[in-house]
């Protein structure tokens, strides 16, 4: 009989973790002209079993900016370097 390479306790942690419900919460704000590209981003995050991603949309730089004054957020992913440069001015 062949020993398995992978230890046990590695094994059951593994299982675990695919057992558990989502981690901790990532608060994510894209801005960019499109609301599809923020579902995509949704789609995909949501695809990460360690953490639950909550995604929310801004059209430009001026919601952008008023929605990161009035709630937390982790991530601000910015898919135009001028909303970039009007968003950090």
């Amino acid at each position: 009989m062949v020993a398995s390479a992978i230890p046990d306790s590695i094994v059951k942690g593994r299982f675990m973790l695919e057992q558990q419900s989502a981690g901790p919460d990532l608060n994510v704000l894209v801005v960019d002209g499109d609301a599809d590209h923020a579902l995509i981003i949704e789609q995909l995050l949501g695809e990460i079993p360690c953490f639950e991603a909550t995604v929310k949309w801004a059209p430009g730089p001026d919601v952008a900016r008023t929605m990161l004054m009035e709630g937390p957020f982790d991530v601000c992913l910015v898919t135009h370097r001028r909303h970039l440069r009007e968003l950090l001015a």
